[in-house]
């Protein structure tokens, strides 16, 4: 059995632990935003991001990142975050913002 580790970049939310109520049903309805896991198989924490901001990077596997960010866009993407967060009831985690996070799996 072999292990990866992954970088995860994106703009969007991120929680530290499991939210008590997430369900993702429902995010079909936008397909600008990604639901994607952070942390470990073991302990999977989810993050809710702007699918277009989303770049997964595996261990040698580098890739490429293109900044494609303005007020303009992310107060966009803010607006189109908090609508998904109240359609699937959940509460903020935080501020929106440019995460990079870890995957260990």
């Amino acid at each position: 059995m072999t292990v990866s580790t992954d970088a995860i970049l994106f703009y969007g939310y991120i929680w530290n632990d499991e939210p008590e109520t997430f369900d993702s049903s429902g995010l079909e309805l936008f397909p600008e935003v990604t639901l994607g896991y952070h942390c470990s198989d073991e302990e999977p924490f989810p993050y809710l991001a702007i699918a277009s901001t989303e770049l997964v990077a595996a261990r040698g596997y580098p890739q490429r990142w293109r900044m494609e960010s303005s007020c303009e866009l992310e107060w966009r993407w803010n607006q189109e975050l908090k609508v998904v967060l109240n359609s699937l009831g959940l509460e903020s985690p935080g501020e929106p913002g440019w995460y990079l996070a870890s995957y260990w799996g």
